[in-house]
């Protein structure tokens, strides 16, 4: 959806869902790959090149680290601890912390993408913002 040529949620960075749903793509690719039925073993750009069960990995073991905001976070724009945060690597840096709904998305398209008490706690805090006039 655009307003007079600008979207309606302008987001940079990675963002959460689409981080859960490149993961779910390169782990059934990965699969797929391995039974014969897809001829291609990864990415390759001429410079850098992934298998998918690499590109996986990659994805896997850095989501919990870079979009879970932990009790110890003490960035400058944290506002709130517990949750699953909308993006990472934002240009504008308090993006990076906003709590949106999005997360649900990647937590549904790979439930293991992090750690499950880690997973409950943002649904709960999400739940608990849900009709908050402060959210």
């Amino acid at each position: 959806m655009t307003f007079r040529g600008q979207p309606a949620t302008p987001r940079d960075g990675a963002a959460v869902e689409l981080q859960g749903l490149a993961l779910l793509v390169a782990e059934e690719m990965d699969k797929l790959s391995a039974s014969g039925h897809f001829p291609y073993s990864g990415l390759d750009d001429g410079n850098v090149g992934w298998t998918w069960k690499e590109w996986a990995l990659k994805i896997r073991y850095s989501f919990g680290d870079r979009f879970f905001v932990s009790d110890n976070c003490d960035d400058e724009y944290v506002n709130r601890r517990g949750i699953i945060k909308d993006t990472f690597g934002s240009t504008a840096g308090y993006a990076d912390f906003q709590l949106r709904p999005n997360f649900c998305i990647a937590l549904d398209a790979v439930p293991d993408i992090i750690d499950p008490e880690n997973s409950w706690r943002s649904l709960e805090l999400g739940r608990s913002k849900q009709h908050s006039p402060e959210t």
